[in-house]
């Protein structure tokens, strides 16, 4: 008997262990589950706190661009819009207004190279375009000798003339 009062003891042990153990990871479940709701709030903070920086640069981006004494005095430089980065980072890099770095001798130099490089570029043939040559027709060739209008080549008036002698197209 003594033996089953034992085992009836170790049974009771065990149950109230177990038991502990259970309520035991059932707080540690609510606590896991206060904790994910806690960094879930925190994080959700963060991105508001994020969006709304990013909102105030871009709000402060637009505002720094130009000032209306800016905006006139790039105009009366006649400033390439190409260019018009460039003036503002020299003029942030200097320290100065855009309209004072414009009556620096430094960038004036510098814009009247970038012009220059603009006007060559266009007035060179840069792409690899191909010429071509219109062929007129024989008739055409022979109506335009007959006005006074000759080919440069005086052989396609030749070759115009044969052509139409001999019937060929």
């Amino acid at each position: 008997m003594e033996d089953q009062n034992i085992d009836e003891l170790d049974i009771e042990t065990q149950q109230d262990e177990v038991e502990e153990e259970i309520v035991e990871e059932e707080e540690s479940v609510d606590s896991l589950k206060e904790r994910l709701a806690k960094a879930e709030e925190v994080a959700k903070n963060q991105k508001i706190r994020a969006e709304k920086a990013e909102a105030k640069a871009r709000e402060k981006k637009v505002t720094e661009d130009f000032s209306s004494k800016d905006i006139l005095a790039i105009a009366r430089a006649g400033i390439n819009d190409e260019d018009l980065e460039y003036v503002n980072r020299w003029a942030k890099v200097e320290g100065k207004s855009i309209s004072e770095a414009l009556n620096s001798e430094e960038l004036k130099e510098i814009l009247a190279v970038k012009e220059e490089k603009r006007k060559v570029a266009s007035a060179s043939n840069v792409t690899n375009a191909k010429r071509v040559t219109n062929k007129q027709s024989d008739e055409t060739l022979i109506s335009n000798a007959s006005k006074g209008i000759f080919p440069d080549d005086p052989a396609l008036l030749a070759e115009a003339r044969f052509n139409k002698r001999t019937g060929k197209k």
